[in-house]
């Protein structure tokens, strides 16, 4: 996984350093003049988009011990800023708000069994997006058909096969049953024990939760809003850098380049991969030079201007647990020292 990691890294960072010596000059220097006010605009607008997503997990959790919605945005802001701005594989901010939920109510399993159907339906909505964005690029009769028109097809159905696959296994479970079969198991003891019935317990939730039809559409449906509603921002970003776009094209740049990212969930945060198919999709739809470097400009300082208080949240949020388990070591020991 490290190895993965650092590839990806100085992949993505390969990446990006093409693109500045590409476009170093006048291009470049004009796509640095845009100003403070389209990264402002973005970063004040990403909380809307974290509201989808979170009402989206929200139905995943079941009503017992559930916690109210803010908590739940700020574990999903958590997740978010994690997965932008640490080399985590995209993954590690899902891990960290399952953890982060668990300790708030629901359990491990029961948390658990909400991040893999909330990954799995994020997944099987982002193909449906990337099918919407190539229907958008259809519509317009751009420049970007023929193989890579092919390319994108494939890939938005071996993501949406995907997604299907990550229900399936909601449905059947099967980690008990794989953890069976490995040798080590067998040769951890009690730990081994403790392991099996962990994922036992998590087969369950997974089990449990696929019974419930309507809040996996229910998330569906709002998961899918929330992908629709970074049109809005990538419109207004262009907009705002002096190149109107229709709002067909704007979908196409934003599904398209976000299916880009995701197919390159080994480089962090998608360094230069988000970059590079957004300005890729804005020349071929007649975006300027300068206005498309600014776009995947915006988009990363937004990044980090949303991330880096998530990160300070993140912080903040394990030090409380913490805080709680020290507390009732104090109290243990304050009633053994009064019994003695």
């Amino acid at each position: 996984m490290r190895l993965l990691l650092l590839t990806g890294s100085a992949f993505g960072i390969g990446l990006l350093l093409t693109l500045g010596w590409v476009f170093h000059g006048p291009t470049l220097t004009g796509a640095l003049e845009i100003g403070v006010l389209p990264i402002l605009c973005a970063s004040a607008y990403r909380p809307f988009s974290l509201a989808l997503y979170t009402w989206s997990w929200r139905f995943l959790i079941p009503a017992a011990g559930r916690p109210r919605f803010l908590t739940l945005w700020r574990l999903r802001w958590i997740g978010e800023a994690i997965n932008s701005l640490i080399p985590a594989a995209q993954i590690g901010g899902d891990l960290t708000r399952a953890q982060l939920l668990a300790a708030r109510g629901p359990g491990g399993a029961a948390a658990g069994a909400a991040m893999v159907a909330d990954v799995a339906v994020g997944t099987f909505t982002q193909a449906l997006f990337g099918i919407a964005g190539l229907e958008a690029l259809a519509a317009i009769g751009s420049g970007v058909q023929g193989r890579l028109g092919k390319l994108i097809l494939v890939g938005s159905l071996v993501t949406l096969a995907g997604g299907v696959a990550l229900l399936g296994l909601l449905r059947a479970g099967g980690g008990e049953f794989l953890l069976a079969r490995l040798p080590i198991a067998r040769r951890l003891g009690t730990r081994g024990k403790a392991l099996t019935d962990g994922v036992a317990s998590l087969d369950a939730a997974m089990k449990r939760l696929a019974r419930r039809p309507r809040a996996l559409a229910a998330a569906g449906i709002w998961h899918l809003l929330g992908w629709f509603s970074q049109v809005v921002e990538t419109w207004g970003v262009l907009a705002l850098c002096g190149a109107r776009v229709s709002w067909s094209a704007a979908l196409a740049i934003e599904s398209l380049s976000a299916a880009a990212r995701a197919a390159a969930f080994f480089v962090p945060g998608g360094l230069g991969v988000q970059e590079g198919a957004l300005f890729y999709l804005c020349r071929h739809l007649g975006v300027p030079p300068e206005p498309a470097l600014a776009l995947g400009l915006v988009k990363r300082l937004r990044e980090i201007v949303v991330g880096l208080p998530g990160l300070v949240a993140w912080a903040i949020a394990e030090r409380a647990p913490l805080n709680r388990l020290r507390a009732r070591l104090r109290a243990f020991w304050s009633r053994r020292c009064a019994d003695a």
